[in-house]
């Protein structure tokens, strides 16, 4: 595949860079191939319980909380203004 006697002159540097991409795109194929199977519903689902956003209800009212914080959003940048 490749000559053992020319890989002898190669500096111990060029090597190590080589060792260190290879090993680094090791660790990064996860994260990459795994991205196209993430599904975003299930993320976005999972941000806004997190930071307690909740969709609109059954009836097309947004959620009193919800009203609460956006009123409240509202008034304050009113006032700084």
């Amino acid at each position: 595949m490749f000559d053992r006697k020319s890989a002898m002159h190669v500096s111990t540097r060029v090597q190590d860079l080589f060792f260190i991409m290879a090993v680094s795109n090791s660790c990064m194929d996860p994260l990459v191939y795994g991205s196209y199977t993430l599904d975003m519903n299930i993320i976005n689902r999972t941000l806004r319980k997190i930071f307690c956003m909740h969709n609109k209800n059954l009836d097309g009212r947004a959620s009193m909380k919800w009203q609460l914080l956006m009123s409240n959003d509202n008034q304050l940048s009113t006032n700084d203004k």
